[in-house]
């Protein structure tokens, strides 16, 4: 996700990546991003993981309870690029980068296709 992020945005030194095939198992890759937060010095953190209720989510969670941490779970490239485009620090800005990510899930099939020829619906897309 984060080359991706790279070739569409350019690199951007406040955006990192922590994945379990860099450390051996959830709760170390927690403790560097703890450690990461501890010396961000108060200054807002968005975490986003794949799976809610999977290993890195879990033990992500608990460093939820500092102010200005926030955690995401359903990573796709909308919400990513969103986070990163607005830059959201409230509850409102949040809620539209969801909405953004969840827009962009859409399943195409005949029966769609053919209804879009039929009715030009640009609001598939």
């Amino acid at each position: 996700m984060l080359k991706v992020l790279h070739m569409i945005m350019g690199e951007d030194d406040d955006v990192e990546a922590f994945s379990l095939d860099t450390y051996e198992n959830p709760v170390a890759l927690s403790r560097v991003v703890k450690k990461k937060i501890e010396d961000e010095g108060g200054k807002p953190v968005i975490m986003v993981c794949d799976i809610k209720g999977g290993s890195v989510f879990n033990q992500l969670l608990p460093l939820c309870t500092r102010a200005g941490v926030y955690l995401f779970s359903g990573m796709n490239l909308d919400l990513v690029l969103s986070l990163v485009n607005i830059q959201p620090s409230t509850s409102a800005e949040f809620e539209e980068s969801i909405r953004e990510a969840k827009a962009g899930i859409v399943c195409f099939d005949m029966e769609t296709l053919e209804k879009m020829k039929n009715t030009n619906d640009a609001d598939l897309l």
